[in-house]
């Protein structure tokens, strides 16, 4: 069985406002020292580097995050009013068909879908 190793990053971080100003972001400074210290050692990555990856991610990915939160939301709202009005218990065919005509369940993948992977590392394999 795979082991788990716990860390504990609250030694980390600092006051609310203690921040240090990286690559367009407000980082709690304990982090960036980690980050610094610790996380980066012996990668030949430095901090602002690391930070820097990171604020790219969240520009490409940031407004496609905030489209499918105010879906789920809308989604949510929906729902919400259906149970208003429906009791699920009395009604789970009609409920499965109202969330598949919203958009929340879809169809399930076909099953004869195959993967095949080559060169997986033991340890993944085991565990898959």
């Amino acid at each position: 069985s795979a082991t788990q190793t716990t860390v504990s990053l609250s030694r980390f971080f600092s006051a609310a406002s203690d921040r240090v100003s990286v690559a367009g972001l407000q980082v709690d400074s304990g982090l960036y020292e980690f980050v610094k210290s610790e996380l980066c050692d012996g990668t030949g990555k430095s901090a602002d580097q690391v930070f820097g990856s990171l604020s790219s991610l969240l520009d490409e990915f940031a407004p496609r995050n905030r489209e499918l939160l105010e879906k789920r939301k809308s989604i949510q709202k929906t729902i919400d009013m259906w149970h208003l009005n429906n009791n699920v218990s009395e009604k789970p065919a009609e409920y499965q068909t109202f969330l598949r005509e919203i958009g929340y369940l879809t169809n399930p993948p076909l099953s004869d879908v195959k993967v095949q992977t080559t060169n997986v590392d033991a340890e993944m394999a085991q565990i898959a």
